[in-house]
């Protein structure tokens, strides 16, 4: 029977990472090594790098008088056992039946079992009784000193054991050089592996009078082929060209659409309206509305960018193999529009976001971010792509420093009995207190009905200052720098009338 090929790390050349381009998926990594070579034909057997690795794309470089290089492939074969690992294990089991004498002999001893022995020598018989004390005594001092080494015997084992990672098999490249004359020779090799990479981003948000601070980290997850010491990373937000082979460029059409009226996504309208001007709904609400009723537009072109974003971490790192490291990549500050926000006939809480205008000027890339506000985490959302356009809203959460109120201060309704009609007035007053320590801009919203027949009427009476949206119904108060300390009041009145014979709820 053949026997199977197994491979002694001692007599491995290891290549060490150097280097790694990190991919959304997969990477392409940099190893360094030194092989002793002789004059003329080598096979060498390098342990390193990672058994996915792909032998026909794996490049190596030599410094000194190599001539040639020729890569055989990559085998994942059994280990050969340390000696030292073998040598350890007799010594323990040489420990351990010197134990086992010593046990036997001290048991013996106590029964006489040796004087009984020399019963034809009587003086002899009555010297070792004489002497059975002490030899008991050495007796168990020495098994107490084979059982310490025992001890340390076996933490060396296990110590070593580790240090061979508990494998049965290791990934091994061969390659067949040429070798003008015997010496070390140092190479570059590189090859592929799975480590990859994932973003994300912590907001923090300090007061309204700063920027946000966008902090981009990367959680880099390493195969579980072995450690990387003192690596340089590059991280890239793509992914990897696997193929080899030049990127072809296809041509770059750009259409004119047949249909030029916008489109809204109903998702991305709350977001929208967040930070535009109330007002602007309205055109927004009849541009759907006339979009919804034209014909459908020919698809347009997509024009997709393929640049690929690329950090190059400063110093060298160790990223432990199996395992996730979290990295920290970029730090950046970037200008928000602020606004508290507050909506008393539905919650008497105020609310702040920070809206990002242009978030495409600032290359965030789409991924989850975590937010935090003063301190305080506030949840986590996900950044949407730039190609969207639109502002960028955070919400960081409520704010106990501002007060809101809304009673109401008339409700009354009448009949006519000429008119045929019945009438119904309300009216609310909404209160607002900033106790915090700095001026604010706020906004505070309410609603008056919207009728969807003829047949009823709705009359505003008084609005205080605010803006009604005549297709919502929405009415919002805008107090730029409501002054720390400071309070305000808005009066919201309006009248409804409908037919006398209809039952109408509100």
């Amino acid at each position: 029977m053949k026997k199977k090929k197994t491979v002694l790390r001692e007599k491995l050349i290891t290549a060490k990472a150097s280097h790694a381009d990190v991919y959304l998926t997969g990477s392409l990594v940099e190893y360094r090594g030194t092989a002793r070579v002789k004059a003329g034909r080598n096979v060498l057997e390098i342990a390193g790098i990672s058994a996915q690795a792909d032998p026909a794309r794996v490049q190596m470089r030599f410094q000194g008088g190599v001539t040639a290089c020729h890569i055989l492939g990559i085998e994942n074969l059994p280990l050969e056992e340390n000696p030292a690992v073998s040598g350890l294990r007799k010594r323990i089991r040489d420990a351990e039946e010197a134990m086992e004498i010593l046990n036997f002999q001290y048991e013996a001893w106590k029964k006489g079992a040796d004087a009984a022995f020399d019963e034809k020598d009587v003086e002899k018989g009555a010297a070792l009784l004489e002497a059975l004390p002490e030899r008991l005594l050495y007796n168990r001092k020495k098994y107490h000193e084979t059982e310490e080494e025992l001890s340390g015997l076996r933490e060396e084992l296990e110590e070593l054991r580790g240090a061979e990672e508990n494998r049965t098999t290791i990934p091994v490249l061969r390659a067949e050089i040429e070798a003008a004359a015997e010496g070390d020779c140092p190479f570059l090799l590189t090859a592929e592996d799975e480590a990859a990479w994932s973003p994300f981003y912590e907001l923090r948000v300090e007061n309204i009078s700063e920027p946000i601070t966008a902090r981009l980290r990367a959680t880099v997850s390493l195969s579980d082929n072995g450690d990387w010491d003192q690596v340089s990373l590059r991280l890239i937000y793509g992914q990897w060209n696997r193929e080899g082979t030049r990127p072809t460029l296809h041509p770059w059409y750009l259409n004119i659409p047949t249909n030029t009226a916008p489109r809204f996504a109903g998702a991305a309208m709350p977001m929208l309206r967040k930070a535009a001007v109330m007002e602007d709904t309205a055109i927004f609400a009849e541009a759907a509305m006339e979009d919804a009723m034209a014909p459908v537009a020919a698809p347009m072109t997509e024009v997709v960018t393929e640049a690929l974003a690329q950090y190059l971490l400063p110093g060298t790192y160790h990223l432990t193999g199996g395992g996730e490291t979290v990295l920290d990549v970029l730090e950046s500050r970037i200008p928000a529009v602020y606004q508290y926000s507050a909506v008393p006939k539905l919650d008497p809480d105020v609310f702040l976001t920070a809206a990002i205008e242009h978030p495409e000027k600032y290359s965030l890339l789409p991924c989850r971010a975590y937010v935090s506000y003063a301190g305080l985490s506030v949840g986590e959302v996900q950044i949407p792509k730039e190609s969207s356009n639109e502002p960028f809203v955070l919400s960081l959460g409520r704010d106990e420093g501002i007060l809101t109120r809304r009673e109401k201060t008339v409700d009354s309704h009448s009949e006519g009995t000429l008119s045929g009609k019945q009438l119904r007035k309300l009216a609310y007053k909404l209160h607002v207190t900033n106790r915090k320590d700095a001026d604010i801009p706020l906004e505070i919203l309410d609603q008056v009905p919207v009728s969807r027949d003829d047949k009823i009427r709705v009359a505003v009476s008084e609005l205080s200052g605010g803006s009604q949206n005549a297709d919502t119904g929405e009415v919002v108060w805008k107090y730029p720098n409501l002054k720390a300390g400071a309070s305000v009041e808005a009066t919201l009145a309006f009248t409804v009338t409908w037919p006398k014979n209809v039952k109408l709820f509100f």
